[in-house]
């Protein structure tokens, strides 16, 4: 056994307590002496010292080692936007479980959630038309992180136009929480959560599907902490499409910018830009009287050429905090300006009519 801890302790020092030990014991049983040696084995392996409790300076306080002293707080508050207060992985509208998907918008995953129907026109990018528990475009209320998204004057709102990559989980608000949560104007809501971003290191992120008939989406991202506690993210989605038939083209753009800053743990701000231009050609269908052929996308004759012009800036100032001393008591106010420019022309009858709009406003909420 002397031999063992010889391995563990220092030798001279454990042949002097050896010897003390042994004399002590010569008249007991060979295992208590076997204690005493593992006793002192352990003495001498580990320092005991005095704790002087009166200074407090943390040089002379030794820290437990089984707890992990944060010396730089994260001051980082999740779920802003969120009208539920928290963000749920395990949705089916969380982006861990669609970003892989070959989705190009929210349209294509839409159908997952029942009572959800959407018709399309067979064009990528064209308005289509969402039906919610029996209710259409105008009766189903679309939000980004909370604030109103649908057009002040039709009331409708093209889903292409918010990208895959800006979405951390959709919210789907029916029945009492679509009337409370979502402005009161309907029993449907959509809340596009938009994914917030603490990126120490500089982050880019290059997204590209390509699929037929000449249909390109291209969606780039980066991120990155400026200081502690404030990030900037610069992202646009570029979707260009020449079409099946005649002047059924698409050129969208989206360009999106936000700086955070974290100011405590207990406050934290965001600034929001979110640009949007969309240029998309339009046609009454193919003509069945003409006398080229129907179904071919290059010969066929269309009726009713047009085209639409949309423009608007949407411009978000939020805050989520912590005012009371309870994590799940979350309180956020949203600050929010829109501004939207439609143009439509149409060739055969030089028709041509711009419109212009804008709305604003504040929203509190308060979760208890």
């Amino acid at each position: 056994v002397i031999k063992i801890l010889r391995h563990f302790v220092n030798p001279s020092l454990l042949q002097t307590r050896t010897a003390l030990c042994v004399r002590e014991n010569l008249r007991t049983h060979s295992f208590s002496t076997f204690l005493c040696l593992f006793f002192l084995a352990l003495v001498g392996r580990f320092t005991m010292k005095a704790q002087d409790q009166s200074r407090s300076d943390s040089l002379f306080t030794p820290k437990d080692s089984l707890i992990a002293y944060d010396t730089l707080k994260i001051r980082f508050i999740p779920a802003m936007g969120s009208l539920l207060g928290s963000i749920d992985s395990t949705s089916m509208f969380h982006r861990s479980q669609f970003i892989w998907t070959d989705a190009k918008y929210f349209g294509d995953l839409v159908w997952r959630a029942p009572g959800f129907f959407l018709r399309e026109l067979g064009e990528a990018g064209k308005p289509n038309q969402l039906n919610a528990f029996g209710v259409e475009n105008a009766g189903i209320a679309i939000l980004l992180d909370g604030r109103p998204m649908n057009d002040p004057v039709t009331g409708t709102y093209n889903l292409y136009e918010i990208p895959l990559e800006f979405i951390e989980q959709v919210e789907i608000l029916d029945k009492s929480e679509g009337i409370l949560l979502g402005g009161g104007t309907t029993k449907t809501s959509l809340n596009f959560v938009t994914r917030q971003y603490n990126a120490i290191r500089p982050m880019t992120k290059i997204r590209y599907v390509q699929a037929s008939p000449e249909n390109i989406l291209t969606d780039g991202l980066f991120t990155q902490n400026l200081a502690r506690g404030a990030n900037l993210t610069l992202g646009f989605q570029r979707h260009v499409s020449n079409g099946r038939y005649r002047n059924a083209s698409l050129d969208s753009w989206n360009v999106r910018a936000r700086v955070r800053y974290n100011v405590s743990d207990r406050l934290n701000i965001s600034l929001m830009e979110f640009y949007t231009k969309t240029i998309n050609g339009m046609n009454g269908g193919v003509d069945l009287s003409a006398p080229t052929p129907v179904f071919d996308n290059v010969s066929a004759t269309v009726k009713d050429t047009a085209s639409e012009r949309m423009k608007r800036h949407d411009l978000t100032l939020s805050m989520i905090a912590h005012v009371f001393e309870d994590s799940l008591s979350i309180t956020q106010l949203s600050l929010y300006y829109s501004s939207l420019e439609n143009e439509y022309n149409e060739e055969s009858t030089t028709f041509q009519n711009l419109r212009t709009s804008f709305f604003r406003g504040i929203r509190f909420s308060q979760m208890f």
